[in-house]
């Protein structure tokens, strides 16, 4: 008999001897992986920085936008609605033009119709946001649909900004004030009208009586206000004729 020995070479991996404390990560392997983790980190922030850059820059600029419509629609609103009699110098159409190293500040005041019926919609906004209701006696009292308007730009002097500390000019606001004092009294400028914050009427009696200026802030960060009146042939910087209003207001 014969005997046959097989011999079989058998394979073992190197890992078989690998030291079981050195299982792991190398420092080379993480630093490698904590560079590249800070690369895509640090261009995903700068994206969204850049993006959030972004949407701010034109929310602001929507807003700003939104609020010259209004205050645009405010004014042409109410220089539709100008009320003038032939004659009545009470109810005169007066205007000023201010030019400014920055930009025009003109001034315009006149007298325009509105509506005394309160605003359906404020008017629930008000109820749902608890605001005092009127008195049964004011509720009863024939409100003005007359009023004499001011349009004018000065620094809020109530604004948030009016605190801060600027290198040059804080800025300017477009405010529109209303009073039920129609007439003006004397050779006043508006300007002068509107530092006193007061309109000098005189009574029936024939006392002089100062009835104040209701004003509000319709537009914030206003360069200019510049206006332009025609009589229909010809464009003019101001409006003095007293006896009759422009036919357009640019």
């Amino acid at each position: 008999d014969q005997t046959f020995l097989f011999k079989r070479k058998v394979c073992i991996p190197n890992s078989a001897f690998r030291n079981p404390h050195s299982e792991g990560f190398t420092l080379v392997e993480l630093m490698t992986a904590i560079t590249i983790l800070v690369i895509i980190s640090g261009t995903a922030y700068s994206a969204f920085q850049m993006a959030l850059r972004v949407y701010n820059r034109e929310t602001t600029r929507v807003i700003l936008i939104q609020n010259c419509r209004n205050a645009i629609n405010q004014i042409a609103n109410d220089l539709s609605n100008t009320y003038i009699v032939e004659g009545d110098t009470d109810l005169q159409f007066m205007a000023e033009d201010i030019p400014k190293d920055e930009g025009e500040q003109d001034t315009v005041t006149f007298v325009t119709l509105i509506d005394p019926r309160p605003d359906p919609l404020l008017a629930q906004l008000s109820g749902e946001l608890g605001t005092a209701e009127l008195t049964e006696e004011e509720a009863t009292q024939p409100q003005p649909d007359l009023v004499r308007v001011f349009y004018y730009l000065k620094v809020d002097e109530e604004s948030d900004e009016a605190t801060l500390n600027y290198d040059e000019n804080p800025p300017l606001s477009l405010f529109r004030a209303t009073t039920t004092g129609l007439a003006l009294s004397g050779n006043e400028s508006i300007e002068e009208i509107i530092s006193r914050g007061t309109v000098i009427v005189t009574t029936a009696s024939g006392e002089e009586e100062e009835v104040p200026l209701e004003e509000t802030a319709i537009a914030d960060h206003v360069q200019s206000l510049d206006f332009k009146y025609s009589d229909g042939e010809e464009w003019y910087e101001s409006w003095d004729n007293t006896e009759r209003p422009p036919k357009a207001v640019q």
